[in-house]
């Protein structure tokens, strides 16, 4: 098992190096930049639920625990190296919390298949 379970950042420097250096591709959940760490125990992954997608805080924090557990769930299967901030999108507060959940799981097994490539 990963060392690293809770797959936080450690701060803003972890943060600007990967959206500054990482590389970037779209998903139906939104802008994501990553990169790989050179071990499991620096996996990382950040949720990033602005305004935009939802005026009350309640509801922004509600999506992002939510995409934050399924992302979890599924990395914890079969863990990977990858750091990721992952932009939702403003039509991700519409979605049902089942289909943004099988997002999250669907997000986290495309960064496992692109960390594993050369």
């Amino acid at each position: 098992m990963a060392s690293s379970p809770s797959l936080r950042f450690r701060g803003r420097r972890e943060v600007h190096q990967v959206i500054s250096h990482g590389r970037r591709f779209r998903h139906e959940l939104g802008r994501i930049a990553w990169g790989r760490v050179p071990d499991i125990r620096g996996a990382r992954v950040l949720f990033v639920v602005s305004t935009a997608v939802a005026k009350r805080s309640t509801d922004r924090n509600r999506i992002r625990r939510q995409l934050l557990e399924a992302f979890r769930r599924q990395w914890r299967l079969e863990p990977f190296p990858v750091a990721a901030v992952v932009s939702v999108d403003r039509a991700v507060a519409g979605f049902p919390s089942r289909k943004r959940n099988l997002l999250a799981a669907g997000l986290a097994r495309r960064l496992s298949v692109l960390a594993s490539r050369p």
